[in-house]
């Protein structure tokens, strides 16, 4: 039965080549915070956003699959692989933060891209930051095309930080067809070998 089970686990990996799996895209990025505005009735640019000063670094990255393709979605947005953003105090991932642009050139290469706080009851959500009030810490970074940046605003601040952003993509690895096929017949090996009783069996 074990032997069985093998062979057909290893005849169905042998037909996997034929199968186009989804390769994730993995985008890493940081943020160098460039300019606090206030719109307390002062329209005023300082050094400092809640006492954050200009040049504070924030990291960040974020995976999808590269069966996405060109993708827009400022109502819902898209889910990530795996998001992981951290800037002036404050920390987001696939839970609380989308994506919600992308766009890639004629060679398949990443062009432009956009993730957002994810805040349902905000009426200003994805896409989208406002600058006084709002029920959570908001956030939108993009790459437009022509130059990424990020702006972030605090519910109880008036104003936002806003910040330019450096980044890069690359495809990350994953198993191959082949890869699994030769793994199963390993197992088919090591079944047939186990029920011999360690005797040399011819496959």
């Amino acid at each position: 039965m074990v032997r069985r089970t093998l062979t057909m686990l290893a005849v169905s990996m042998l037909v996997a080549p034929s199968v186009t799996w989804a390769v994730p895209i993995k985008v890493d990025f940081t943020i160098t915070a460039t300019g606090a505005y206030y719109t307390d009735n002062t329209e005023e640019v300082r050094d400092s956003y809640n006492g954050y000063p200009i040049g504070t670094l924030g990291t960040g990255s974020f995976t999808f699959d590269d069966a996405v393709g060109d993708f827009v979605d400022i109502v819902d947005g898209l889910t990530a692989n795996d998001l992981q953003f951290s800037w002036l105090g404050h920390m987001w991932d696939e839970g609380n933060a989308r994506i919600t642009r992308l766009s890639f050139d004629g060679l398949g290469n990443l062009r432009t891209w956009e993730i957002d706080a994810w805040i349902p009851d905000s009426d200003c959500n994805l896409s989208c930051v406002s600058n006084i009030g709002g029920p959570a810490t908001d956030f939108f970074a993009f790459e437009s095309g022509f130059g990424a940046s990020g702006f972030l605003h605090e519910p109880d601040v008036q104003g936002w930080m806003s910040g330019s952003i450096e980044w890069s993509a690359h495809s990350m690895t994953v198993p191959e067809p082949a890869t699994f096929a030769l793994f199963a017949l390993g197992l088919l090996a090591i079944g047939v070998r186990r029920s011999t009783g360690g005797e040399r069996t011819n496959l």
